[in-house]
């Protein structure tokens, strides 16, 4: 973000207590929330204001290799957050295979043989995304704190710096089939949607056009 800005920030709606709270990084933060809690972007009275914006997703298995990740069980099908991402991306992933959309390919809408479009299931997931929500709404603290404080940022930068380096002169010497569980492969599971059970549900055009190898680098 630049300084010469007024306004903006992002508006974090508490649906349980009919509240919300403000978030207003300054120059250089970021700024990390679940994606479930209702949110805004505030808008920018004067000047211009530049983000970077991204979503990290983090999954049981490899979508594409099927490969255990190495993500615990306390991490995944018992945390409330990761459930509800998960069923609202089998939703969405039945969704678009039921309207023909399926890797490119024009299926009959409404015809499909994936177990996890039965309509029972759809509905399922359905449900569990929107029960999730509301029960997260009534759990989860609605909070903003500062996870790095200023006098610290340097050092936690040269952290994350350090953890890159090695992590990449690991990778280098392996194949990607041998990549070690637990590792971040970053660009690997882009622009792709996954069923409910975390395979494959379909590549989006943008990754097919730009060609499968361009995702397999490490270094975009």
């Amino acid at each position: 973000m630049i300084d010469e800005f007024e306004g903006g920030g992002t508006r974090f709606h508490n649906r349980h207590l009919n509240n919300f709270l403000d978030a207003k990084p300054a120059k250089g933060q970021v700024l990390i929330s679940p994606a479930s809690i209702n949110h805004e972007g505030l808008s920018v009275t004067s000047g211009t204001r530049y983000i970077l914006v991204g979503f990290t997703s983090i999954d049981d298995k490899d979508p594409i290799s099927e490969q255990p990740t190495g993500l615990s069980v306390f991490a995944s099908w018992l945390s409330l957050s990761w459930i509800q991402s998960r069923f609202k991306e089998g939703y969405h992933a039945s969704h678009t295979r039921l309207e023909g959309n399926e890797l490119g390919v024009q299926n009959p809408v409404g015809v499909s043989d994936n177990w996890s479009d039965n309509k029972y299931v759809r509905s399922l997931c359905r449900d569990i995304t929107t029960y999730i929500t509301t029960l997260s709404d009534f759990w989860s603290q609605h909070l903003h704190i500062s996870l790095v404080s200023k006098e610290n940022v340097n050092a936690y930068l040269d952290a994350l710096d350090k953890a890159d380096k090695e992590q990449s002169e690991i990778l280098q010497q392996v194949s990607s089939s041998e990549r070690p569980r637990g590792r971040s492969w970053w660009f690997g599971g882009q622009q792709i949607d996954v069923n409910v059970d975390g395979t494959l549900a379909s590549v989006w055009a943008s990754r097919s056009n730009a060609g499968e190898d361009t995702f397999k680098k490490e270094n975009l």
